[in-house]
C-alpha cells in the first residue's frame, strides 16, 4: 500500500511511504528530501542526501492503550549537506563544541560514520527545535564539517 504525503501531528514533516505486510511504520527509512529541506535548508542550503525516521516516542504499537492528546514526534537521522553546508550553517556565530549525537535507531546506524568529528551549538539546536532542548530529549543537530554531514534529532510536540 502507497501512503500519501502527510503532515506528522503538525510536525512540518511529509512523509510519503511504502509499507508491506506487517512492517511497523516506526522502523522504516525515508529518504525524502522536501521535508528536511524545509526545516534546515536556511541555515545549511538544500541537502544533497538523508536517511531519516519520523515516529510517536509514546506509540508503543500497542492498540489498546489509551492515545496521548499530544504527539510527541521524533525526527531523527543523517544527512548530507552540498560542499559548504555545514560550514554555513556554522557561520553564524554561535559557539560550537565537540559532540557525540545521542543514540541513533539502528536502521540509522549504517549512515552514521564511526570516526565523523561531530560539533554541536545549542544556539543552532534552538533554531530549528520546535520545543525546548534543555529538557530530556530535547532536539540537538551535529555537523561533521570535513564531510558536510548533519546528524539530526528533533523532537516536536503537537
Amino acid at each position: 500500500m502507497l501512503g500519501a504525503p502527510l503532515v506528522l501531528a503538525g510536525t512540518g514533516f511529509g512523509v510519503a511511504s511504502a509499507l508491506t505486510g506487517d512492517e511497523d511504520p516506526r522502523h522504516e527509512i525515508h529518504t525524502s528530501l522536501e521535508p528536511l529541506n524545509e526545516r534546515f535548508a536556511e541555515y545549511t542550503g538544500e541537502l544533497a542526501e538523508a536517511h531519516w525516521q519520523a515516529y510517536d516516542i509514546d506509540d508503543r504499537g500497542d492498540r489498546l492503550t489509551v492515545p496521548s492528546p499530544d504527539h510527541r514526534i521524533r525526527v531523527v537521522g543523517v544527512a548530507r549537506l552540498r560542499t559548504g553546508g555545514a560550514v554555513k550553517a556554522m557561520d553564524g556565530g554561535a559557539t560550537f563544541f565537540t559532540a557525540t549525537p545521542k543514540a541513533l535507531p539502528d536502521r540509522l546506524k549504517p549512515y552514521l560514520p564511526t570516526d565523523a568529528q561531530w560539533l554541536r551549538s545549542a544556539h543552532f539546536d534552538k533554531l530549528v527545535a520546535e520545543t525546548d532542548t534543555e529538557g530530556p530529549g530535547g532536539s540537538e543537530v551535529c555537523f561533521d564539517p570535513q564531510r558536510d554531514l548533519m546528524y539530526f534529532d528533533l523532537l516536536s510536540v503537537g
